[in-house]
């Protein structure tokens, strides 16, 4: 279940047993004094636990622990087993010292009021409170179906490439998976570190980072029974802070003496008790009204590996004019990739940051289909890599055939031409040097040279 579904369902339990203990020590001392093994009953004693445990009782179902803000969070209220220690001692000790009080001949005065009808009204209310949000938190699990399923990659590469290309190429993948071209939500950033192992020509390398594309709103079909359970909680808690409200004027109309501990309990404590289950009621409907669902990829990148540097020199002959010299960095790297498809969901509440709150992975699937994308992409980027400097514009090209050209009537080139005009006796003007556009006349020339 979500986060503040099940943190508040801990706060019902938690309120719940503490009402429900100190109602069975109530109902214990009652009950003895009713078969007569004590004289709680035949004093004023029951009269005065009902008012104070009446009191209590709502103090302990204050609906302020219950609001979305404070549900909405990772670490579910715990217990405290001091407060429970101490509840349990008052509890059992109170009756004991009572009776004890009442065996010695003294008078416990009479109660102002009867608290029957409080503590009736108090149990029902708790009852119906306990069973709403259980059920509806029954409801939301039943529909929940949560699996931790990944696409998973894992491979050794020998690659000819500098180690960040490889993480480059990933990055650029991960900006072609956007959605609406909003940017990838980056939890761990990928800064890959280089060590070199005692020279600059070799050393080993580590990087990962954990992104997600933009989460996209994703409807959830609710059974029918959950939707109206969550109207009736609503229109249950607002009619409840609606009496309430009415009750307090309708006192309150003719300004009543507050002088009394009797005139206080008859005139605030019934409208407070529908004002606090009233809340709770909104607040659990507020929870289960405030459920958005999201879908996204959720992509963990990491990898490791050593590197190697050498130089590989492309035109060394003698009679080569152009040369091309490259380091080829040799890397072997081992790539894993984990590719899920999840599922979250968040809790809108009210304020600037109504949508801004924590996220919670409800299930996680496979995802092959985007698995086999990226490394598709990646293998692209790394097998159209260049080794050898090349020459690419026309230009560059030019360039290369008038040099060409100037090599051909170098005095070299010359000597050696003759020299395969007499072994082959090809026929070729005598009054000229190259060939082509670049032939030269030395017709003229002076003597000697």
């Amino acid at each position: 279940m979500p986060y503040p579904i099940r943190n508040y369902v801990h706060v019902i339990a938690h309120k719940a047993a503490y009402s429900i203990m100190i109602l069975i020590i109530y109902l214990i001392a009652i009950l003895s004094g009713s078969v007569g093994l004590t004289k709680l009953a035949d004093s004023s004693y029951p009269q005065w636990m009902g008012l104070i445990l009446a009191v209590l009782l709502l103090i302990i179902w204050k609906p302020n622990n219950l609001s979305i803000k404070r549900v909405n969070r990772l670490k579910i209220e715990s217990v405290s087993l001091n407060g429970v220690l101490i509840m349990t001692a008052l509890a059992v000790i109170a009756p004991v010292i009572c009776e004890l009080r009442l065996r010695k001949g003294a008078v416990i005065p009479e109660a102002p009021l009867d608290p029957t009808v409080y503590l009736l009204l108090v149990v029902i209310l708790m009852i119906v409170s306990i069973a709403d949000a259980l059920f509806i938190a029954k409801k939301r699990a039943e529909m929940l179906n949560p699996k931790t399923e990944v696409s998973e990659y894992r491979d050794h590469w020998q690659e000819n490439v500098h180690p960040k290309d490889i993480f480059r190429s990933l990055d650029m993948e991960m900006a072609n998976s956007r959605y609406k071209e909003i940017p990838n939500r980056i939890y761990r950033e990928m800064k890959p570190q280089l060590v070199m192992e005692g020279s600059t020509d070799k050393g080993s390398f580590e990087g990962d980072t954990i992104q997600e594309t933009q989460p996209i709103h994703e409807e959830i079909k609710f059974p029918a029974i959950y939707s109206i359970l969550r109207l009736v909680t609503s229109a249950y808690g607002h009619l409840l802070v609606c009496l309430s409200a009415l009750l307090l004027f309708l006192k309150n109309r003719d300004l009543p003496d507050l002088t009394s501990f009797a005139s206080i309990m008859e005139t605030f404590f019934v409208p407070l008790l529908l004002w606090s289950f009233g809340t709770i009621a909104i607040n659990i409907a507020h929870i289960v009204w405030a459920e958005i669902n999201f879908k996204s990829i959720l992509i963990h990148f990491k990898g490791e590996g050593t590197y190697t540097e050498s130089k590989i020199s492309v035109g060394m002959a003698i009679t080569d004019s152009t040369r091309s010299e490259n380091v080829v960095v040799r890397t072997s790297f081992t790539p894993w990739l984990i590719v899920s498809e999840i599922t979250s969901c968040t809790f809108a509440c009210t304020g600037p940051y109504n949508l801004e709150r924590a996220r919670y992975v409800m299930d996680m699937n496979k995802s092959d289909a985007v698995l086999d994308e990226i490394i598709k992409g990646i293998r692209g980027f790394l097998d159209g890599r260049q080794i050898v400097a090349n020459t690419v514009s026309e230009k560059d090209m030019d360039s290369v055939g008038n040099i060409y050209n100037l090599n051909q009537i170098s005095p070299a080139n010359i000597g050696a031409k003759a020299q395969n005009m007499a072994v082959g006796g090809e026929n070729r003007p005598e009054n000229s040097l190259g060939s082509g556009d670049m032939a030269i006349d030395i017709s003229n020339r002076p003597e000697g040279q």
